[in-house]
C-alpha cells in the first residue's frame, strides 16, 4: 500500500508540476520495490483509473496530460511499457513545447524504443528541449554529438530551426 501511494503522489505531481530539467528516468523514480499479489492487481485498477482520467484531459489537448499519458506508458506505469503509445502521446505534448516531452522523445530516437533509431531525430528533440534550459537534454546532446557526422548535425539543426510548435 506504501508504494502505490508513493506512486499516485509522484504521478500527480509529475501531471501538475513536470520534473524540471530531469531525465524521464529521474523524473519517474521508484520509491520502493514492486509489489506483487493483491496490492499489485490494486495498483494495476489504480493506474488504469488515472490513465483514463488523463486520457479524457489529453485528447482535449491538455499538455500536461499528455506528457503524463506518455510517461506513464513509456515507464509501464501499471501494465507493460508501450512505446508506441508512448511516442504517441508525447509527440503531442512536445509539439506544445513540453521540455521533458522533447526530452524523452531524444531518448526514444537515440535508443530505438517505439521508433527507428535516429539521431537526427534525436537530436532535434533534445536540441529543442535544451533551448528550453532542459539540462538533462543539453547533456545528451553533447554526448549524442560525439557520435554523429557533421551532415548528420547539420540535417539535424536545420529540423530544429524549421520545427514550429503545434497550436
Amino acid at each position: 500500500m506504501k508504494r502505490l501511494t508513493w506512486t499516485v503522489v509522484l504521478l500527480a505531481a509529475l501531471a501538475l508540476f513536470g520534473c524540471g530539467g530531469e531525465t524521464p528516468e529521474e523524473a519517474a523514480v521508484e520509491l520502493v520495490a514492486t509489489p506483487s499479489g493483491e496490492e499489485d492487481a490494486y495498483q494495476t485498477t489504480v493506474f488504469a483509473q488515472q490513465r483514463d482520467q488523463w486520457e479524457a484531459k489529453a485528447q482535449q489537448g491538455d499538455r500536461k496530460a499528455q506528457r503524463s499519458l506518455g510517461m506513464m506508458y513509456y515507464l509501464g506505469q501499471g501494465q507493460d511499457p508501450d512505446y508506441e503509445l508512448a511516442h504517441e502521446w508525447l509527440s503531442k505534448a512536445a509539439n506544445q513545447e513540453d521540455d521533458v516531452a522533447q526530452l524523452t522523445l531524444g531518448v526514444m530516437y537515440v535508443e530505438g524504443q517505439g521508433v527507428p533509431s535516429s539521431n537526427v531525430q534525436a537530436h532535434m528533440w533534445l536540441s529543442l528541449s535544451a533551448q528550453q534550459g532542459n539540462e538533462s537534454a543539453q547533456k545528451r546532446l553533447e554526448l549524442l554529438v560525439a557520435g554523429m557526422t557533421q551532415d548528420e548535425i547539420g540535417e539535424a539543426e536545420q529540423l530544429a530551426e524549421d520545427w514550429k510548435p503545434s497550436a
